[in-house]
Formats: structure tokens, C-alpha cells, sequence
């Protein structure tokens, strides 16, 4: 990835993270294509109902297909996937 596609890239996740804390959803965001991957503080809740889903219309309104929510600080998030 070009340097300028990556600085596009980092504006508008900086953008995503923005408008999520804007609906009370403070996350860290990483992207790689199409995916968005929120990653929540340690003990904060999954967004859940409206909340959920006005979080996935954001990050498609961002332009994103995927998202996914990893789970900072717990076992669970640096679980290996098998390859089987």
C-alpha cells in the first residue's frame, strides 16, 4: 500500500473512531480493506440492539463491508485460528 493510501486510510479511521465515540462507542480502530476491526477497552460491553446496529451503519457510511470487535485485554483476543 502507497503511503498516500495509507494516510487516506488512517484519516479515515481516525473519522470512524470519531463518530463512534459521537453515539457513546469509544474503541481503537485498525482496517485492512473492506474490514474494520473495533477493538473495545478491557470490561467495556459489546455495543448491543440499536447501539449495534447504528455502529455497523457508521462503519459502512465509512466504507466498510466487514466489521468485526476484538475484546482488548482478554484471553480470547489473541486466540490462534486453526488452519484445518
Amino acid at each position: 500500500m502507497s503511503d498516500r493510501a495509507e494516510g487516506a486510510r488512517g484519516s479515515s479511521t481516525d473519522a470512524l473512531a470519531l463518530a463512534l465515540a459521537a453515539i457513546g462507542i469509544s474503541v481503537s480502530v485498525d482496517a485492512r480493506d473492506g474490514l474494520v476491526v473495533l477493538r473495545l477497552p478491557p470490561g467495556a460491553p459489546a455495543p448491543r440492539g440499536a447501539a449495534r446496529e447504528s455502529a455497523v451503519s457508521i462503519c459502512r457510511g465509512h466504507g466498510f463491508t466487514h466489521v468485526a470487535v476484538e475484546f482488548e485485554g482478554s484471553d480470547e483476543s489473541r486466540a490462534s485460528l486453526s488452519r484445518d
